[in-house]
């Protein structure tokens, strides 16, 4: 599944060699292909915030940014698996 198109949403899909599965869902006016945008966030956002943070724990499912990062203040992720 690339993407899925409905009357009402479109939803654009990736997997990870890793089996994590990213979803984006944007109305029917996007009619670009959201994919390369989908590996940017993968590549960029989540290996270097997730699976790159001291405080990433798998088996918790959840990564606290500090508020020493570009963040502005401690954010916390919910990773789904």
């Amino acid at each position: 599944l690339v993407t899925l198109s409905t009357n009402t949403f479109t939803l654009h899909h990736i997997e990870t060699p890793s089996s994590l599965r990213l979803v984006l869902i944007t109305d029917n006016s996007v009619k670009k292909n959201l994919r390369p945008q989908l590996w940017y966030i993968y590549a960029n956002i989540y290996v270097t915030y997730v699976v790159k943070s001291y405080t990433y724990k798998p088996s918790e499912g959840a990564v606290v940014i500090p508020k020493d990062s570009q963040f502005k203040e401690k954010e916390t992720i919910q990773c789904k698996t």
